[in-house]
């Protein structure tokens, strides 16, 4: 009997023990997870879909998780209500695990001691004025794991204060929390008044009607607690009062609100990293850990964020210090400013930059010569009038023919009939203009590519700024986790220290980055000849899928293997060779060379042909022999009028040489033409050739960087989760966070790399091809497809 009594006990005991396990072990392993929010809120859905997606995502290979649809409750923002169905899960046979989605029911049920069930309570405000038990960091209660989220920290005030001084604050509360925790206020109003701070306190039961009729006019900015209970259309109208009145306003919410129209706040949006945690500690109690042994810390992290718009509404201007770590949303007046998308630029580009505009000018000036060497071949009309005086004996003695005073007037007209220098010239004229106007063309399309580098740099420049705060946040956010680990001792100062200092070294790659992406926007402003300083929000372009390299997925089919991008190459050769404006330029510059040297030939044999003709009159004569005298002799007398008619025929027998001079150097220059013209022609098929494998490089680079990008960051935000856990150590989680880094700078260069690439290879083929019209694509597919069928491709393989 003593020994089926030891047996019974060693039974019952195993019982006991296994029946303290977290979750009791169920063959199917599926469990069905109840939620409780503390009432109805704008925010319940998306809350709501993203536990449900945490969860699944990472239990879907070893539980089946349900949420059904009868077992997610509301507390109508009621205290007994939300009470009710905490009962109402806890005694739920068919409710496994309990997550209470609000600050009322999380308080409410981390006071119930022992629970019956795994509890999940993520909104514990602070344990210590709300009175919940703490040990070493973890619930102690069996069956609770809660996380404390604060309301509010000095940090809060401190951020605030930076944005905008004041001494009289309003805090907004909803009634119900402050019913439930009655320390939240007192907890608030301390944090305040060691600010030297005033506060009023407005509690705010369904409506914000009445607020705003005893606000007093003392008040200098207003703290917005969660008011999660309003409707949205409520929420905004309150927004938008306070911005009328200008008071500076601040969220605890995070982005979202400030997005809104709240003036700043200090918290990212805290719901994608609430539900996350609220996840993974599901995950660990599903596979045994013990509820209470979980950490209930949570470093929310802090990242100031300010609506600039708003900002610029109520006259609020923050310093550069502030602006430099901050999240700037609307930062450069997105609805008022100028927007410029890569279309616009490079049409404004060839419009209005000025070396443009200089080359334009340069080009109408010599369509001049065109007009000046023509006019040598069409009449030239000229009219003179002449005044003489002579002296008085030489007129005495002329008998009349040289008067002392005359005035003649004359017209003299000239018509080349035939000059072979001048022809020459015409001809020549005429081709180098057409060589300016090429040169010009290439101008326009060496600026639009510039504009188009200045235009992606820009939003280079702005990624990477993204990028450096982003990992400013994660580094704060680090930092929080170690002043977590060391409260709790399982970290030392020296770990906090170091974060510190990373911290420091971040804000500096901050401040270059926006140092760099200021020198981008004052670069594409000059070449858009705007004011260096102009304000523009750049559209971000999806260069590729506008490009006529994917219209019918040219990287795919013609690139995809050796021969077929043979054939593409050489058919882009050909295109660029037929349309560059530097060969053409070059082409119109040899055809007047060449006529240069023909002249030079014609010299040889071919005269001068000329007709002129002139009508003088005398009007007037005076003085000493201005009468005829009347012993003349008899003598015809001619009268006051004179013509005449010429035609002039010239041809130099020898002029020292400079036929057989002239001849030689037409011919060498010509020749050297030729020759440039070649060597351009080699260049361009080069810069091509390099130009479409530096595509096919940076295309493919963007897939594998994106892979390691996406990698990093996953196995940064494991090594985060264990760091705050104290799994791993602080070096572990710098290295982690380097890399996710450095990926994804990469990651990102990477696009614009490709994209910048990409219209330098269409510049190297002469036409931007975003900017062709749907027919000149059209027709440029067409001569794609058939010169692949001329060169043998399968034709199912282009279709």
């Amino acid at each position: 009997m003593n020994q089926l009594n030891f047996i019974i006990v060693l039974l019952f005991s195993f019982i006991m023990i296994n029946s303290n396990n977290t979750v009791q072990a169920k063959d199917d392993k599926t469990f069905n997870i109840g939620i409780i929010f503390d009432g109805p809120s704008r925010l319940n859905n998306d809350v709501l879909n993203l536990i449900k997606k945490e969860i699944k995502e990472l239990t879907e290979r070893e539980f089946e998780i349900n949420f059904p649809d009868d077992k997610i409750l509301e507390g109508s923002w009621n205290i007994d209500k939300i009470n009710s169905s905490i009962d109402k899960l806890l005694a739920d046979k068919n409710i496994d695990f309990i997550i209470t989605l609000g600050a009322i029911a999380s308080d409410n049920i981390a006071k119930r001691g022992d629970l019956s069930k795994p509890v999940v309570a993520p909104f514990i405000v602070d344990t210590k004025i709300q009175h919940i038990p703490v040990k070493n960091g973890k619930s102690g209660i069996k069956n609770l794991n809660y996380i404390e989220v604060p309301f509010t920290t000095p940090n809060t005030i401190k951020d605030f204060l930076n944005l905008s001084e004041f001494k009289n604050l309003a805090i907004l509360y909803n009634k119900i929390y402050l019913d439930a925790i009655p320390n939240l206020e007192q907890r608030t109003n301390k944090i305040a008044q060691e600010f030297g701070i005033k506060t009023y306190s407005f509690k705010i039961e369904k409506s914000i009607d009445k607020i705003f009729k005893d606000f007093p006019d003392e008040i200098e900015a207003v703290y917005v607690s969660p008011l999660l209970h309003l409707p949205e259309s409520d929420f905004i109208k309150l927004v938008n009062e306070l911005n009328h009145r200008k008071l500076p306003s601040f969220s605890i919410m995070g982005t979202e609100e400030v997005k809104a129209g709240i003036l700043a706040t200090n918290r990212p949006n805290i719901f994608p990293r609430i539900t996350r945690r609220i996840a993974l500690n599901v995950q660990r109690i599903l596979l045994g850990e013990k509820p209470h042994n979980i950490e209930v810390y949570f470093a929310p992290g802090e990242q100031l964020a300010i609506n600039m718009k708003t900002a610029r509404e109520i006259n609020v201007y923050p310093k550069w210090s502030i602006l430099t770590e901050a999240d700037q949303i609307d930062e450069e007046g997105i609805e008022a400013g100028l927007k410029l998308d890569l279309n616009a630029v490079i049409n404004q580009a060839v419009k209005v930059n000025l070396d443009v505009l200089s080359q334009k000018r340069n080009l109408s000036a010599s369509s001049e010569n065109i007009v000046i060497a023509r006019s040598n071949l069409l009449p030239w009309l000229n009219i003179s009038a002449t005044g003489l005086l002579i002296d008085k004996d030489r007129a005495t003695a002329s008998f009349g023919s040289q008067p002392e005073r005359t005035v003649t007037g004359a017209i003299t007209a000239t018509q080349l009939i035939y000059s072979e220098p001048v022809w020459a010239n015409l001809s020549v004229q005429n081709s180098l203009q057409k060589s300016k106007e090429f040169e010009f063309e290439q101008l326009k399309l060496d600026i639009s590519l510039l504009a188009a580098e200045a235009f992606f740099n820009v939003l280079r420049a702005k990624t990477f700024e993204k990028i450096q705060k982003q990992n400013l946040k994660r580094t704060k956010s680090n930092l929080e986790m170690a002043k977590v680990r060391e409260s709790v001792g399982s970290a030392g100062p020296a770990e906090v220290y170091r974060w510190e200092s990373e911290l420091a070294t971040n804000r500096n790659s901050v401040i270059r980055a926006i140092a760099q992406t200021k020198l981008a926007r004052i670069e594409l402003n000059r070449i858009l000849h705007h004011n260096l300083e102009e304000q523009f929000v750049c559209i971000e372009t999806n260069v590729y899928s506008e490009s006529i390299m994917n219209s019918t997925n040219t990287l795919s089919r013609y690139l995809g293997d050796p021969h077929a991008f043979g054939i593409f190459k050489d058919f882009m050769v050909k295109e660029g060779l037929k349309h560059a404006p530097e060969l053409a330029s070059l082409n119109s510059a040899i055809q007047a060379q060449q006529r240069v040297l023909a002249s030079a030939y014609n010299k040889y044999w071919v005269p001068t042909l000329a007709l002129q003709a002139e009508y003088s009159n005398l009007f007037s004569k005076s003085g000493a022999g201005s009468k005829t005298e009347s012993f003349s002799l008899g003598f015809p007398q001619a009268d006051d009028t004179n013509w005449n008619v010429a035609l002039n025929l010239s041809f130099p027998l020898f002029d020292g040489g400079s036929k057989y001079a002239e001849k030689r150097k037409a011919r060498e220059e010509l020749k050297q033409l030729q020759l440039q013209y070649d060597a351009i022609a080699e260049k361009i098929e080069q810069r091509i050739l390099s130009s479409l494998y530096s595509v096919g490089a940076s295309f493919a680079a963007i897939r594998e960087l994106k892979i390691s990008a996406e990698a990093a960051a996953k196995s940064l935000k494991v090594v985060q989760d264990a760091y705050s856990r104290g799994a791993v150590s602080i070096l572990d989680l710098l290295d982690a966070q380097n890399v996710a880094l450095v990926s994804e700078q990469l990651a990102e260069n990477a696009v614009f790399d490709f994209t910048v690439d990409l219209m330098s290879a269409e510049r190297a083929v002469g036409k931007f091809y975003l900017q062709l019209s749907e027919e000149e694509a059209e027709n440029y597919l067409q001569r794609l497809e058939a010169y692949y069928i001329e060169k043998g491709f399968p034709e199912n393989n282009i279709k």
